[in-house]
């Protein structure tokens, strides 16, 4: 009996996907709110000509650079 629980036991938790999974997480978090604070800052009235340059091409580039969580 001892050995059949022990064969349909489930594996434990492997620490190394835990931490990949808390770092996808993290990693979505700060990427929603920089998409965020972006956004706001387009429509910011007065906003100097190289902030809207340099906020244009993120919004081109954005899915991108956001794609970079999907490569390891």
């Amino acid at each position: 009996m001892a050995a059949w629980n022990a064969s349909t036991a489930p594996a434990p938790p492997d620490p190394a996907a835990t931490r990949l999974d808390k770092a996808y997480t993290a990693w979505d978090i700060a990427l929603n709110a920089i998409n965020q604070a972006r956004r706001i800052q387009m429509t910011s009235p007065g906003l100097p000509q190289p902030a809207k340059k340099a906020l244009a091409t993120q919004d081109r580039e954005w899915d991108d650079l956001a794609r970079h969580r999907d490569h390891r």
